[in-house]
């Protein structure tokens, strides 16, 4: 099952696949893996809704297949 046939809540999966990618939302959050900030990641886990929540699951899903975000310097 993939981030994006998973049908259990978004909290749920979310927290499954951080704690395979790093462990901790800071580890995955603010540009890491995932573009969102660590409190938006922290938010979504306590249950907030996420508006981009299918875009996310299939990033999730893109890295669990192997594909790693290219890192940009500001």
């Amino acid at each position: 099952m993939t981030p994006l046939t998973d049908e259990r809540p978004f909290s749920d999966v979310l927290s499954d696949w951080i704690s395979r990618h790093g462990g901790s939302a800071y580890a995955v959050s603010d540009g890491r893996i995932l573009s969102a900030r660590r409190q938006t990641v922290s938010n979504w886990l306590d249950g907030r809704p996420c508006q981009f929540e299918l875009e996310v699951r299939a990033l999730m899903a893109a890295v669990d297949s192997g594909y790693r975000p290219a890192r940009t310097s500001a």
